[in-house]
């Protein structure tokens, strides 16, 4: 069974919409995903608000940061959540940002063959 460390340097893309942050591999071979840490911070000049969800593969969400969290301008701030969060095979964490291209968030966990 082969454990992978990960790490996920990305930005929120598209604004008012869910975007992939991490995505547990359904295969094959199929992975479970273990999500160490999430750190998300505004490049932007003015507060920004974001939200971060996961998605369970069948359909089912819950959020896991506060809803519409702002962070302030010119990275004054950071968001750090360091409680693991346990990916299934097909589960992601989404991330949904007020303005394109302006939260940065870097992911870090393992990832397992199941």
């Amino acid at each position: 069974m082969a454990i992978t460390i990960k790490s996920y340097q990305v930005m929120i893309v598209p604004a008012t919409t869910w975007y992939d942050l991490w995505a547990a591999p359904v295969g094959p071979p199929a992975k479970a995903a273990i999500v160490k840490s999430i750190r998300m911070v505004n490049t932007d000049t003015q507060a920004r608000t974001v939200r971060l969800r996961v998605l369970q593969s069948g359909g089912a969400s819950a959020m896991i940061a506060p809803v519409d969290m702002s962070l302030t301008a010119n990275a004054g701030s950071i968001y750090l959540d360091d409680k693991e969060i346990t990916l299934g095979s097909g589960d992601k964490i989404q991330g949904y940002a007020s303005y394109a291209n302006k939260i940065s968030c870097v992911l870090s966990g393992v990832e397992r063959d199941v």
